[in-house]
């Protein structure tokens, strides 16, 4: 049977519409060329038709090399090109230097296995970044096809994993935590508990027929020659390294790390783009020009709903990086699809352009996966494995025929395409478990006083190198708690949390007062005042209640949180200055869609005028609230201080109440209060707060009230 019948059955299985109907041929993402030539390769054809051949003692010869034409991009002779390990890279038109391209990392000398003598060239964690994003517990993704997250190792042929040596030193990887060589023991492990499974996911990952896979060569299954580290997934590195150090009982703290790293390495495998290896070409390029439209599709609702909150605008051409709005526009374009499918089986033979407008089984594929990956950079994992689910009843499990070696070659397609989604579900599996452990191992690293914590004063100029601080790890656990759906747990957590933190704002604010900072004045005119150790310590504190308030709504407590939990928090709040036991109080409200507040000016309104009249908090926080509103709308960013909104007469400076250094002061209190510039119109996160809780604060939905204890 020919490939071209066996694509022709497999495309009718994947890409008809979600409905029955005789559907037209989707348009074509590109339009087809009207001539049907080539006019690429006709071009070439005519220009080398008119070139004449250069002459040069009879016969045509190359021109001497200091005549080569240049590259347009890196400068460098064309005829360099064809040399071995040359690289074109561009210069840079400022220094005239090749540019510093981002590469995948790696050891000169190949890594040996203890277990197995196999050797494998070790990459590195290189080029990081956030530009992804920063999930609630601190799980960043990064963009670039050259990042390297895992610092683990993974042998790809018995499935020895460990850490990366502190050295990056080849010799390293085959030590075990005591310092000595791995031991028989150890290795004995690794070949009956890992090596089995190993194989069959390397089978997967080298895109070779699992099907056969005990008839596969010898040479194929040496894994270690032509599957790099940085192609086997960070999560299989990890899973096997936790269950050689849970063997080896490594410290609690040792294995809190892993057990974190490895729950955010499968919720970047989750969140990643869809591919499989071995999936048929074809089938591959229509997958890619489904991923296509509806990426296109998901970008557009995200860049609507971002206008209509007034959010700024991202570059079109990147992805959407807020998990909450992606989660949102994902869930609407599923609901639009799902209504036009619906439309679609009451009007098979549509006459408008809309009507026939539909989307087909491998759509819904794609956005099923992708509202998983958002729903669980939110942490709603029982969202995300329905959505998972939902994506595989999309991929049927065979399409008959009448010949079935065909009907074979079909269904390994089919379960490739389901596979996607199923090894999603077990790093979702995964990522839950390992969460919840990386929480208690941590817990017991407490209790054990492994982890030392700072000093609960605040000293500007005190060196705390390795020395934990209570605020972040109570918040922490408190995240890591919830989305493993321990609710009780994490709500004391968080309770502790927002505590450690009032606690700690006091702290800094008592420094203040007993060592005033030398305040340098800016040089240039209208540059911003220089913060102080005290400023940047405030906003790290404030985000961090931010966070932990906008997270603790959404948990619900039950009876209590266990004895060995609460007397670890208790030691927890002791190393940051405060006794007694936490209390579990109601969670602040926080809800994801700006409510209807105040309207913002549509016309430009015209400078500010000192009238005077500021005499309560509240006039003040609607004074300047109207102003970081108006400020947003003309500059396309928030106001970085609010002397800036003075400056820029969207506050009359009589009215500001600020001082020579630019604090605000309450005009009834004459309490500090604090500008947070990192806010999005809408949410319900603070713009204005007071240093010290319990008194009104301004919401960057506009809304004034005081926050619950």
């Amino acid at each position: 049977m020919k490939l071209t019948t066996l694509m022709a059955l497999l495309f009718a299985g994947l890409c008809i519409a979600a409905q029955a109907g005789q559907a037209p041929p989707a348009p074509p993402l590109i339009p087809p060329n009207a001539t049907g030539d080539d006019t690429i390769l006709k071009d070439l054809f005519e220009r080398f038709e008119k070139m004449k051949p250069v002459k040069g003692g009879g016969a045509v010869e190359q021109v001497p090399a200091g005549m080569a034409a240049l590259c347009n991009i890196c400068s460098q002779p064309l005829f360099k090109h064809g040399e071995d390990g040359f690289l074109c890279i561009p210069i840079d038109p400022k220094t005239g230097l090749p540019q510093k391209l981002p590469q995948i990392q790696t050891l000169e000398r190949p890594v040996p296995c203890p277990v197995c003598g196999t050797k494998f060239i070790g990459t590195l964690p290189c080029n990081q970044n956030n530009r992804g994003g920063i999930d609630r517990d601190f799980c960043e993704h990064s963009i670039g096809k050259f990042t390297v997250h895992s610092n683990a190792w993974l042998c790809p042929e018995c499935g020895y994993a460990a850490l990366i040596p502190a050295s990056r030193q080849p010799d390293g990887f085959a030590l075990s935590l005591s310092g000595k060589p791995v031991d028989e023991t150890i290795k004995k492990f690794v070949r009956e508990k890992l090596s089995p499974a190993t194989r069959d996911r390397m089978i997967r990952v080298a895109g070779l027929n699992e099907d056969k896979k005990n008839e596969l060569p010898a040479d194929l299954l040496q894994f270690a020659k032509y599957v790099p580290q940085h192609e086997i997934p960070d999560w299989l590195k990890y899973e096997n390294a936790i269950q050689i150090y849970e063997f080896e009982k490594a410290p609690h703290t040792l294995m809190a790390r892993l057990y974190l790293e490895g729950a955010h390495a499968c919720r970047r495998e989750i969140c990643k783009e869809v591919s499989a290896p071995a999936l048929d070409p074809s089938l591959q390029d229509s997958l890619g020009k489904s991923i296509k439209r509806m990426n296109f599709m998901i970008q557009s609702e995200c860049l609507g709903i971002r206008r209509r909150r007034g959010d700024p605008m991202l570059d079109v051409t990147r992805a959407e990086t807020d998990p909450r709005i992606l989660a949102q526009a994902v869930a609407a374009v599923i609901k639009a699809a799902k209504d036009s499918s619906s439309a679609r089986a009451k009007n098979p033979n549509p006459n408008t352009a809309q009507q026939q407008s539909y989307v087909t089984t491998a759509d819904f594929f794609i956005l099923h996966l992708t509202h998983a990956g958002a729903l669980d950079r939110l942490g709603n994992l029982r969202e995300a494995e329905s959505a998972l689910k939902e994506s595989i009843t999309h991929i049927p499990e065979k399409i008959a025929a009448e010949n079935k070696e065909l009907e074979e070659r079909v269904g390994r397609q089919l379960r490739l395409l389901r596979s996607i989604a199923q090894d999603r579900l077990h790093c979702l599996q995964r990522e839950e478990e390992w969460l919840f452990k990386a929480a208690r191992r941590n817990m017991a690293a407490i209790d054990r006083q492994e982890i030392k914590f700072r000093p609960p004063e605040f000293d500007p100029g005190r060196k705390l190198e390795g020395l934990s601080d209570p605020a972040p790890t109570a918040y922490l656990l408190g995240e890591m708690f919830r989305r493993a759906d321990a609710q009780e747990p994490a709500a004391a957590w968080f309770a502790a949390a927002e505590r450690i933190v009032n606690k700690r704002i006091e702290m800094v604010d008592s420094a203040e007062k007993t060592a005033p900072p030398t305040l340098i004045k800016p040089v240039v005119g209208d540059a911003a005042p220089t913060r102080t150790p005290y400023d940047i310590e405030r906003e790290s504190l404030l985000r961090l209640q931010g966070w932990t308030r906008e997270q603790r709504q959404f948990v619900k407590p039950g009876k209590g949180a266990d004895e060995q939990t609460l007397k670890v928090i208790d030691a927890v709040l002791a190393a940051a200055g405060i006794t007694g036991r936490v209390e579990v109080g109601p969670a602040t409200t926080v809800t994801q869609e700006p409510a209807a507040g105040p309207v913002k000016p549509s016309e430009p309104a015209a400078p500010a005028v000192s009238s005077g009249s500021i005499k309560t908090r509240d006039d003040l926080y609607k004074m300047y609230y109207a102003a970081l509103i108006k400020y947003r709308a003309d500059k396309k960013e928030n106001a970085p201080s609010l002397s800036e909104l003075v400056k820029g007469g969207y506050v009359p400076q009589g009215d500001s109440l600020l001082d020579e250094n630019g604090k605000l002061s309450c005009p009834e209190t004459k309490e500090r209060l604090l500008y947070l510039r990192r806010w999005e119109p809408g949410a319900k996160i603070e713009v204005i707060t007071p240093l010290k809780p319990g008194s009104k604060v301004l919401y960057a939905d506009g809304e004034m009230r005081v926050p619950p204890k």
